[in-house]
């Protein structure tokens, strides 16, 4: 069995950037004038969300700390000096070194099994988008490889509907996805529920 190769899909698993250095990576972004975050002028050097995300560390046992940045110029990202590259991530989640939704289908698989073994119900909670298209397993390729099947652009977001920071999120998910569809039906907003379909 090939490590690369998900059976239960039927399809390959490959990521050409994987063993690309943090400096490659620069390298090819600034040689190709190809766009970028800000925050990687001001020192990040690694993004997630708004609430967990911060400067980057220095190494254990250096002077480096979160104010010694090499400032980048003309485009050049800042770096912190001997920073690892995603320890500004995940800040105040603990040991946690990945995205919480993550755990969150394991969560729910044994939520489904409790409620299935006590013959309940199991009753997910629910997120209003009135203009989201809802993706899954057997629309998700066709529609965004369609763009939306109008030929235009399509905003995804990956949630769950468990997510504390998903549901702060919904109403202004909400909110975009009928602005967009009243300026715009081009752009269509579309989300997946990883909880659902993993």
């Amino acid at each position: 069995e090939d490590g690369n190769f998900d059976l239960r899909r039927g399809r390959w698993k490959l990521n050409p950037l994987a063993y690309w250095t943090y400096d490659q990576v620069w390298d090819y972004i600034r040689k190709h004038k190809l766009p970028y975050n800000v925050l990687y002028d001001k020192g990040y050097t690694s993004l997630g969300d708004t609430m967990t995300t911060g400067l980057p560390k220095s190494k254990p046992g250096t002077a480096a700390d979160n104010n010694g940045l090499a400032a980048g110029n003309n485009g050049d990202a800042a770096v912190a000096v001997d920073a690892f590259e995603r320890s500004g991530r995940f800040i105040g989640m603990g040991t946690n070194n990945e995205c919480g939704l993550h755990s969150h289908i394991q969560k729910v698989k044994e939520q489904k099994q409790h409620a299935l073994d006590a013959g309940e119900e199991f009753t997910a909670p629910t997120l209003p988008c009135d203009h989201c298209v809802e993706l899954n397993l057997d629309n998700f390729e066709h529609h965004i490889a369609n763009q939306g099947g109008v030929g235009g652009e399509v905003l995804v977001e990956f949630y769950s509907p468990y997510c504390g920071a998903c549901q702060d999120f919904a109403p202004t998910l909400n909110r975009v996805a009928n602005r967009l569809a009243e300026v715009d039906p081009l752009v269509q907003v579309a989300r997946f529920d990883i909880t659902e379909h993993e």
